[in-house]
Protein backbone atom coordinates (compact mmCIF):
# COMPACT_ATOMS: atom_id res chain seq x y z
CA UNK A 1 0.00 0.00 0.00
CA UNK A 2 2.79 2.28 0.54
CA UNK A 3 4.47 1.99 -2.67
CA UNK A 4 0.68 2.24 -4.62
CA UNK A 5 0.74 5.59 -2.80
CA UNK A 6 4.15 6.62 -3.47
CA UNK A 7 3.53 5.95 -6.77
CA UNK A 8 0.33 7.62 -7.39
CA UNK A 9 1.40 10.96 -5.66
CA UNK A 10 4.60 10.74 -8.10
CA UNK A 11 2.40 10.12 -11.33
CA UNK A 12 0.09 13.28 -9.46
CA UNK A 13 2.84 15.83 -8.83
CA UNK A 14 4.25 15.05 -12.54
CA UNK A 15 0.67 15.69 -14.06
CA UNK A 16 0.11 18.57 -12.48
CA UNK A 17 3.54 20.05 -12.88
CA UNK A 18 3.76 19.28 -16.26
CA UNK A 19 0.63 19.81 -17.70
CA UNK A 20 -1.15 22.38 -15.07
CA UNK A 21 1.95 24.24 -14.28
CA UNK A 22 0.57 27.83 -15.00
CA UNK A 23 -2.14 27.14 -12.20
CA UNK A 24 0.64 26.60 -9.79
CA UNK A 25 1.92 29.69 -7.96
CA UNK A 26 5.46 30.80 -8.44
CA UNK A 27 8.23 29.09 -6.12
CA UNK A 28 10.69 32.31 -7.52
CA UNK A 29 10.80 35.88 -8.22
CA UNK A 30 11.72 37.63 -10.92
CA UNK A 31 15.11 38.52 -8.90
CA UNK A 32 15.74 34.95 -8.64
CA UNK A 33 14.74 34.92 -4.73
CA UNK A 34 12.60 31.97 -3.39
CA UNK A 35 8.71 33.64 -3.12
CA UNK A 36 6.70 33.01 0.05
CA UNK A 37 5.23 30.25 -1.25
CA UNK A 38 8.87 28.41 -2.74
CA UNK A 39 10.39 29.24 1.17
CA UNK A 40 6.72 28.00 3.26
CA UNK A 41 7.39 24.50 0.58
CA UNK A 42 10.86 24.31 2.21
CA UNK A 43 10.42 24.79 5.56
CA UNK A 44 7.35 22.49 5.21
CA UNK A 45 10.29 19.71 4.15
CA UNK A 46 12.85 20.72 6.86
CA UNK A 47 9.41 19.84 9.17
CA UNK A 48 9.28 16.56 7.66
CA UNK A 49 13.07 15.66 7.90
CA UNK A 50 13.27 16.46 11.56
CA UNK A 51 10.30 14.54 12.19
CA UNK A 52 11.23 11.63 10.38
CA UNK A 53 14.76 11.88 12.52
CA UNK A 54 12.94 12.02 16.18
CA UNK A 55 10.75 8.99 14.55
CA UNK A 56 14.13 6.59 13.13
CA UNK A 57 15.93 7.87 16.19
CA UNK A 58 13.17 6.47 18.36
CA UNK A 59 12.79 3.29 16.23
CA UNK A 60 16.79 2.96 17.07
CA UNK A 61 16.72 2.83 20.83
CA UNK A 62 13.56 0.82 20.42
CA UNK A 63 14.22 -1.97 18.09
CA UNK A 64 18.50 -1.62 17.95
CA UNK A 65 18.70 -1.83 14.26
CA UNK A 66 21.60 -0.17 12.56
CA UNK A 67 19.72 0.28 9.58
CA UNK A 68 17.66 2.87 11.56
CA UNK A 69 20.81 4.95 12.19
CA UNK A 70 21.91 4.93 8.90
CA UNK A 71 18.20 6.37 7.59
CA UNK A 72 18.48 9.11 10.87
CA UNK A 73 21.73 10.04 9.25
CA UNK A 74 20.46 10.55 6.31
CA UNK A 75 17.78 12.65 7.38
CA UNK A 76 20.64 14.96 9.18
CA UNK A 77 21.90 15.74 6.08
CA UNK A 78 18.97 16.39 4.42
CA UNK A 79 17.74 18.70 7.38
CA UNK A 80 20.53 20.90 6.44
CA UNK A 81 20.08 20.60 2.74
CA UNK A 82 16.45 21.78 2.92
CA UNK A 83 17.66 24.84 5.21
CA UNK A 84 20.45 25.72 2.70
CA UNK A 85 17.89 25.08 -0.11
CA UNK A 86 15.74 27.67 2.14
CA UNK A 87 18.55 30.29 1.54
CA UNK A 88 18.10 29.87 -2.38
CA UNK A 89 19.07 33.10 -4.25
CA UNK A 90 20.86 32.29 -7.24
CA UNK A 91 21.54 28.67 -9.30
CA UNK A 92 25.30 29.53 -9.12
CA UNK A 93 25.01 30.39 -5.34
CA UNK A 94 27.65 28.27 -2.89
CA UNK A 95 24.11 27.59 -0.81
CA UNK A 96 22.92 26.18 -3.21
CA UNK A 97 25.66 24.34 -4.13
CA UNK A 98 26.10 23.09 -0.70
CA UNK A 99 22.21 22.00 -0.80
CA UNK A 100 23.12 19.42 -3.87
CA UNK A 101 26.03 18.17 -1.87
CA UNK A 102 23.86 17.48 0.81
CA UNK A 103 21.02 16.15 -1.16
CA UNK A 104 23.38 13.57 -2.58
CA UNK A 105 25.23 12.73 0.81
CA UNK A 106 21.83 11.60 2.01
CA UNK A 107 20.81 9.72 -0.99
CA UNK A 108 23.95 7.49 -0.84
CA UNK A 109 23.41 6.79 3.17
CA UNK A 110 20.08 5.80 2.47
CA UNK A 111 21.29 3.89 -0.38
CA UNK A 112 24.05 2.31 1.82
CA UNK A 113 20.66 1.48 4.43
CA UNK A 114 18.65 -0.02 2.17
CA UNK A 115 21.83 -2.06 0.98
CA UNK A 116 22.46 -3.24 4.15
CA UNK A 117 18.88 -4.34 5.05
CA UNK A 118 18.05 -6.01 1.88
CA UNK A 119 21.12 -7.48 0.82
CA UNK A 120 23.95 -7.29 3.49
CA UNK A 121 21.85 -8.39 6.44
CA UNK A 122 20.39 -11.53 4.10
CA UNK A 123 23.24 -12.60 3.74
CA UNK A 124 24.33 -12.49 6.75
CA UNK A 125 21.72 -14.69 8.08
CA UNK A 126 22.08 -17.07 5.18
CA UNK A 127 25.09 -17.35 5.84
CA UNK A 128 25.12 -17.51 9.60
CA UNK A 129 22.17 -20.49 9.16
CA UNK A 130 24.28 -22.39 6.98
CA UNK A 131 27.59 -22.32 9.53
CA UNK A 132 24.69 -23.45 11.80
CA UNK A 133 23.53 -26.13 9.58
CA UNK A 134 26.62 -27.56 9.11
CA UNK A 135 27.81 -27.29 12.66
CA UNK A 136 24.49 -29.24 13.52
CA UNK A 137 25.60 -31.49 10.77
CA UNK A 138 28.58 -32.47 12.25
CA UNK A 139 26.89 -32.25 15.43
CA UNK A 140 24.34 -35.15 14.09
CA UNK A 141 27.40 -37.09 12.08
CA UNK A 142 29.00 -37.27 15.58
CA UNK A 143 26.21 -38.24 17.59
CA UNK A 144 25.16 -40.97 15.29
CA UNK A 145 28.81 -42.73 15.01
CA UNK A 146 28.99 -42.42 19.21
CA UNK A 147 25.37 -44.49 19.05
CA UNK A 148 26.88 -46.97 16.43
CA UNK A 149 30.11 -47.50 18.41
CA UNK A 150 28.01 -47.51 22.18
CA UNK A 151 25.59 -49.93 20.14
CA UNK A 152 28.61 -52.15 19.05
CA UNK A 153 29.97 -52.21 22.71
CA UNK A 154 26.59 -53.13 24.11
CA UNK A 155 27.01 -56.00 21.39
CA UNK A 156 29.99 -57.24 22.43
CA UNK A 157 29.05 -57.20 26.18
CA UNK A 158 26.30 -58.89 24.95
CA UNK A 159 28.02 -61.87 23.39
CA UNK A 160 30.47 -61.89 26.89
CA UNK A 161 27.30 -61.99 28.77
CA UNK A 162 26.12 -64.71 26.46
CA UNK A 163 29.59 -67.01 26.58
CA UNK A 164 29.74 -66.31 30.23
CA UNK A 165 26.29 -67.72 31.26
CA UNK A 166 26.37 -70.62 28.70
CA UNK A 167 29.69 -71.81 30.26
CA UNK A 168 28.09 -71.76 33.83
CA UNK A 169 24.93 -73.28 32.05
CA UNK A 170 26.32 -76.17 30.03
CA UNK A 171 28.11 -77.80 32.82
CA UNK A 172 24.88 -77.83 34.75
CA UNK A 173 22.93 -78.92 32.01
CA UNK A 174 25.33 -82.13 31.43
CA UNK A 175 25.74 -83.44 34.87
CA UNK A 176 21.87 -83.09 35.68
CA UNK A 177 21.30 -85.27 32.35
CA UNK A 178 23.95 -87.68 33.36
CA UNK A 179 22.32 -87.53 36.99
CA UNK A 180 18.75 -88.59 35.38
CA UNK A 181 20.15 -91.18 33.31
CA UNK A 182 21.55 -93.29 36.21
CA UNK A 183 19.43 -95.23 38.69
CA UNK A 184 21.21 -94.09 41.91
CA UNK A 185 18.71 -91.34 42.05
CA UNK A 186 15.38 -91.20 44.44
CA UNK A 187 12.13 -90.49 42.98
CA UNK A 188 12.66 -87.26 44.88
CA UNK A 189 16.10 -87.01 44.00
CA UNK A 190 15.17 -87.06 40.27
CA UNK A 191 12.21 -84.44 40.34
CA UNK A 192 14.55 -81.83 42.00
CA UNK A 193 17.62 -82.90 39.45
CA UNK A 194 14.81 -82.40 36.76
CA UNK A 195 13.34 -79.21 37.82
CA UNK A 196 17.47 -77.77 37.94
CA UNK A 197 17.71 -79.23 34.32
CA UNK A 198 14.65 -77.42 33.52
CA UNK A 199 15.82 -74.27 34.71
CA UNK A 200 18.81 -74.21 33.55
CA UNK A 201 17.85 -74.96 30.25
CA UNK A 202 14.75 -72.03 30.12
CA UNK A 203 17.76 -70.00 31.00
CA UNK A 204 20.12 -70.81 28.66
CA UNK A 205 16.67 -70.36 26.31
CA UNK A 206 17.15 -66.99 27.99
CA UNK A 207 20.17 -66.01 26.69
CA UNK A 208 19.86 -67.15 23.44
CA UNK A 209 16.14 -65.63 22.65
CA UNK A 210 17.52 -62.06 24.31
CA UNK A 211 21.00 -62.15 21.49
CA UNK A 212 18.65 -62.91 18.84
CA UNK A 213 16.31 -60.01 19.60
CA UNK A 214 19.34 -57.31 19.98
CA UNK A 215 20.49 -59.55 16.35
CA UNK A 216 17.12 -57.99 15.09
CA UNK A 217 16.74 -54.52 16.25
CA UNK A 218 20.01 -53.93 15.27
CA UNK A 219 18.61 -54.17 11.95
CA UNK A 220 18.16 -50.50 10.41
CA UNK A 221 14.52 -49.81 8.37
CA UNK A 222 16.15 -48.71 5.26
CA UNK A 223 17.84 -52.52 4.97
CA UNK A 224 14.84 -54.73 5.60
CA UNK A 225 15.01 -57.85 3.70
CA UNK A 226 12.00 -59.43 2.42
CA UNK A 227 11.71 -63.09 2.71
CA UNK A 228 9.14 -65.55 1.13
CA UNK A 229 6.72 -66.78 3.81
CA UNK A 230 5.62 -69.61 1.77
CA UNK A 231 9.21 -70.91 1.20
CA UNK A 232 9.98 -70.40 4.59
CA UNK A 233 6.60 -72.55 6.45
CA UNK A 234 7.97 -75.49 3.81
CA UNK A 235 11.86 -75.15 4.72
CA UNK A 236 11.07 -74.76 8.83
CA UNK A 237 8.76 -77.44 8.44
CA UNK A 238 11.06 -79.44 7.34
CA UNK A 239 14.10 -78.80 9.38
CA UNK A 240 11.88 -79.33 12.27
CA UNK A 241 11.15 -82.71 11.57
CA UNK A 242 14.46 -83.63 10.82
CA UNK A 243 15.67 -82.37 14.40
CA UNK A 244 12.97 -84.32 15.82
CA UNK A 245 12.96 -87.70 13.85
CA UNK A 246 11.24 -89.62 16.71
CA UNK A 247 8.45 -87.54 16.76
CA UNK A 248 5.30 -88.07 14.72
CA UNK A 249 3.88 -84.55 13.38
CA UNK A 250 1.22 -84.45 11.02
CA UNK A 251 0.79 -81.26 9.22
CA UNK A 252 -1.65 -79.51 6.76
CA UNK A 253 -0.72 -76.40 4.69
CA UNK A 254 -3.14 -73.86 3.00
CA UNK A 255 -0.24 -71.82 1.15
CA UNK A 256 -1.01 -69.44 -1.71
CA UNK A 257 -0.73 -71.06 -5.46
CA UNK A 258 1.69 -69.10 -7.92
CA UNK A 259 2.05 -66.37 -5.37
CA UNK A 260 5.17 -65.31 -3.61
CA UNK A 261 4.13 -64.05 0.04
CA UNK A 262 7.40 -61.63 0.31
CA UNK A 263 7.48 -59.55 3.97
CA UNK A 264 10.33 -58.16 5.92
CA UNK A 265 12.44 -59.87 8.76
CA UNK A 266 14.41 -62.09 6.83
CA UNK A 267 16.73 -64.53 8.74
CA UNK A 268 15.10 -63.51 11.82
CA UNK A 269 10.84 -63.68 10.81
CA UNK A 270 12.40 -67.22 9.81
CA UNK A 271 14.15 -67.69 13.37
CA UNK A 272 10.66 -66.53 14.67
CA UNK A 273 8.72 -69.49 12.57
CA UNK A 274 10.93 -72.07 13.45
CA UNK A 275 11.00 -71.37 17.20
CA UNK A 276 6.99 -71.73 16.83
CA UNK A 277 7.26 -74.82 15.28
CA UNK A 278 9.45 -76.09 18.04
CA UNK A 279 7.68 -75.28 20.28
CA UNK A 280 4.50 -76.84 18.89
CA UNK A 281 6.29 -80.01 18.92
CA UNK A 282 8.28 -80.03 22.14
CA UNK A 283 4.95 -78.70 23.84
CA UNK A 284 3.42 -82.60 23.34
CA UNK A 285 6.17 -84.83 25.21
CA UNK A 286 4.16 -88.08 24.08
CA UNK A 287 2.00 -88.99 21.37
CA UNK A 288 1.75 -87.32 17.54
CA UNK A 289 2.07 -83.41 16.82
CA UNK A 290 -1.14 -82.30 14.53
CA UNK A 291 -0.96 -78.70 12.61
CA UNK A 292 -2.94 -76.72 10.35
CA UNK A 293 -0.97 -73.78 8.33
CA UNK A 294 -2.49 -71.16 6.76
CA UNK A 295 -1.33 -68.32 4.77
CA UNK A 296 -3.25 -65.62 3.54
CA UNK A 297 -3.18 -61.90 3.17
CA UNK A 298 -5.65 -59.64 4.49
CA UNK A 299 -6.17 -55.94 5.79
CA UNK A 300 -4.97 -55.07 8.80
CA UNK A 301 -7.23 -52.68 11.39
CA UNK A 302 -5.59 -49.18 9.47
CA UNK A 303 -6.27 -50.82 6.15
CA UNK A 304 -3.09 -51.69 4.84
CA UNK A 305 -2.11 -55.46 3.51
CA UNK A 306 -0.37 -57.47 5.17
CA UNK A 307 1.01 -61.53 5.24
CA UNK A 308 -1.44 -63.93 7.69
CA UNK A 309 0.65 -66.84 9.07
CA UNK A 310 -1.83 -68.86 11.16
CA UNK A 311 -0.30 -72.11 12.83
CA UNK A 312 -3.42 -73.94 14.68
CA UNK A 313 -1.77 -76.94 16.86
CA UNK A 314 -4.86 -79.77 17.69
CA UNK A 315 -5.32 -81.32 21.18
CA UNK A 316 -3.16 -78.52 22.78
CA UNK A 317 -3.97 -75.50 25.45
CA UNK A 318 -1.05 -73.01 26.59
CA UNK A 319 -0.99 -72.36 30.04
CA UNK A 320 -2.23 -69.06 31.29
CA UNK A 321 1.24 -68.08 32.31
CA UNK A 322 2.36 -68.41 28.83
CA UNK A 323 -0.42 -66.46 27.48
CA UNK A 324 0.36 -63.90 29.58
CA UNK A 325 3.95 -63.63 28.90
CA UNK A 326 3.50 -63.52 24.88
CA UNK A 327 1.34 -60.38 25.29
CA UNK A 328 4.10 -58.09 26.63
CA UNK A 329 6.91 -56.74 24.46
CA UNK A 330 9.77 -57.96 26.34
CA UNK A 331 11.62 -54.75 28.05
CA UNK A 332 15.25 -55.64 28.79
CA UNK A 333 14.62 -53.22 32.16
CA UNK A 334 12.17 -55.42 33.87
CA UNK A 335 15.34 -58.45 33.31
CA UNK A 336 15.30 -61.65 34.89
CA UNK A 337 13.57 -60.17 38.42
CA UNK A 338 10.59 -60.35 36.55
CA UNK A 339 11.41 -64.10 35.29
CA UNK A 340 12.79 -65.83 32.70
CA UNK A 341 9.75 -64.65 29.88
CA UNK A 342 8.90 -67.46 27.12
CA UNK A 343 10.13 -67.50 23.69
CA UNK A 344 6.61 -65.58 22.80
CA UNK A 345 7.55 -62.53 23.69
CA UNK A 346 10.78 -62.53 22.40
CA UNK A 347 8.95 -63.25 19.24
CA UNK A 348 6.53 -60.80 19.73
CA UNK A 349 9.19 -58.05 20.18
CA UNK A 350 10.78 -59.18 16.79
CA UNK A 351 7.77 -58.94 14.61
CA UNK A 352 7.07 -55.49 16.05
CA UNK A 353 10.42 -54.64 14.69
CA UNK A 354 9.62 -55.53 11.62
CA UNK A 355 6.41 -53.39 11.40
CA UNK A 356 4.37 -57.01 12.28
CA UNK A 357 1.99 -58.54 15.20
CA UNK A 358 1.83 -61.70 16.52
CA UNK A 359 -0.45 -62.96 19.24
CA UNK A 360 -1.29 -66.79 20.63
CA UNK A 361 -4.56 -67.96 22.17
CA UNK A 362 -6.55 -70.88 23.69
CA UNK A 363 -9.65 -71.50 20.64
CA UNK A 364 -13.04 -72.54 22.22
CA UNK A 365 -13.25 -75.90 22.83
CA UNK A 366 -15.22 -78.04 20.42
CA UNK A 367 -16.35 -81.64 21.01
CA UNK A 368 -14.49 -81.42 24.66
CA UNK A 369 -11.35 -80.76 22.37
CA UNK A 370 -8.83 -77.70 22.90
CA UNK A 371 -6.62 -75.91 20.58
CA UNK A 372 -4.46 -73.10 19.98
CA UNK A 373 -3.38 -70.69 17.71
CA UNK A 374 -0.11 -68.26 16.94
CA UNK A 375 -0.93 -65.79 14.82
CA UNK A 376 1.64 -63.99 12.69
CA UNK A 377 0.64 -60.54 10.76
CA UNK A 378 4.02 -58.93 8.75
CA UNK A 379 3.23 -56.09 6.06
CA UNK A 380 3.62 -57.01 2.44
CA UNK A 381 6.29 -55.52 0.83
CA UNK A 382 4.58 -52.70 -0.63
CA UNK A 383 3.12 -51.91 2.52
CA UNK A 384 6.64 -51.64 3.84
CA UNK A 385 7.97 -49.53 1.50
CA UNK A 386 5.24 -47.09 2.53
CA UNK A 387 6.11 -47.46 6.09
CA UNK A 388 9.81 -46.86 5.28
CA UNK A 389 8.80 -43.72 3.89
CA UNK A 390 6.98 -42.53 6.42
CA UNK A 391 3.73 -43.53 5.94
CA UNK A 392 2.63 -45.20 9.53
CA UNK A 393 -1.40 -45.34 9.00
Amino acid sequence: MIILGAVVFTLLVFYVVVFQADSLPSIYSENGRLTSYGRGFEYTSVFLFGLGILVYSCFRRVRRQSAHSYIAAALVVGFFGELCFSLYSLASNLVNLMAYCFEFTSFLILFLALLKESVTMPFGWLALTWRMHEKDQGRLELKTKEAEEARLRAQAHLDFFAHDVSNIICPIVSYAEMLLAGNDLTPQQRKHVGTILKQAQRGGAFVANLRRLADAEAVSPDAFVGIDLGRVLLEVEGFVRSTHPTKIISTTQALPVDTQAIAPGGEHVEGVLYEIMKNAVEDVPEGPVRLSITLRQVRNEHGKRCWQVCITQFDHEFPPETLAEARVIYDPRWGIGRGIASSYSFCLSIVSHFGGRLWIENLPKTDKTQNSRVTIELPTADTMMDLSRGDQT
